[in-house]
């Protein structure tokens, strides 16, 4: 029976892939071989796994195969996305060498002075612009800050498909991994700044790519209530729209006021603003407030 065997797995073709991402090993990839045709292919035995995980220095034996064409298929984490190479196998051991595909898209974000830590860094995909609501599927790598003068440690935080969205360093330093080819931008916010986004980036496959520097201006908060709204007819649908308005009496925001009056307005760039609500049938205007960057701004309007 051992005789057998041997003469039967030395028909089988024996598959070893090394997955790499620039040129470094990428260990606990997951490795599957199909067969490129529709037809079913056999392992040795009738049975088995298709699939191998790969170790400390990113190679993965997969279970023998017959000889055919196949396509490995690669993936970083289960959720991120596949590469795939097609490969001929003959009878016997072979080796291949399998690059993800999937790139890098790394920056800093910084403010008036300096570095922003704990900034909140969305990945996007596809043109900015009104309608370009998509989220990217993709795998993220946060950087972690050091102790003392030692850098940043880079550490991979698997997440679900969807959310790409991580934190920045403490030297206000990004990087998101294996992302898929295609348009991207990446937006920023920060507690005290204004939302920021990066440019387009064209990601190419395999390609990484450094945003720069993402320079946030200073920004507030103004917050309060509308003391004195009258009671709403519970005969009629009315609503109190609250508007933000700039020294040229352009407006900035709006929002619509609850009743109990209260209200808040983020990401606001530092100037001086009144507030102007039509509450029942009647254009109210406040007084000027003026809003600073950092700690909130607090702003009564009695009607």
């Amino acid at each position: 029976e051992q005789a057998d065997e041997q003469l039967v797995l030395a028909e089988k073709a024996l598959l070893k892939v090394r997955v790499t991402r620039f040129g470094e090993p990428v260990a606990g990839a997951t490795v599957k071989l199909q067969q490129s045709s529709q037809d079913d292919f056999q392992l040795y035995g009738g049975f088995g796994e298709t699939s191998a995980e790969t170790d400390g220095d990113g190679w993965a034996s997969l279970p023998p195969v017959d000889a055919g064409d196949y396509e490995v298929v690669a993936r970083a984490t289960p959720q991120s996305p596949p590469t795939t190479k097609e490969v001929h196998l003959g009878p016997g051991p072979r080796e291949t060498a399998l690059p993800l595909a999937t790139g890098e898209l790394s920056g800093v974000v910084i403010g008036p002075s300096g570095p922003v830590a704990n900034a909140r860094v969305h990945l996007a995909e596809g043109p900015q612009g009104e309608g370009t609501q998509q989220q990217g599927v993709v795998m993220m790598s946060v950087a972690f800050g050091g102790d003392g003068d030692d850098e940043p440690a880079i550490e991979t935080v698997d997440f679900m498909p969807g959310q790409t969205t991580l934190n920045t360093a403490n030297d206000g330093s990004f990087r998101f991994r294996d992302v898929p080819a295609g348009l991207w931008y990446v937006r920023v916010d920060a507690p005290g700044f204004s939302r920021k986004n990066s440019a387009d980036v064209d990601l190419a496959e395999g390609a990484r790519v450094d945003l720069g520097l993402i320079e946030l201006s200073g920004a507030g908060v103004l917050r309060g209530k509308i003391i004195g709204l009258p009671e709403p007819d519970p005969d009629s649908f009315s609503m109190n729209l609250l508007r933000l308005q700039d020294e040229e009496g352009q407006q900035v925001k709006f929002q619509v006021v609850n009743k109990d009056g209260k209200y808040r307005f983020e990401d606001v760039k530092p100037g001086t603003y009144q507030l102007q609500i039509d509450a029942g049938g009647e254009l109210r205007t406040s007084d000027p407030v003026t809003v600073t960057a950092g700690p909130p701004t607090e702003f009564d309007f009695q009607l």
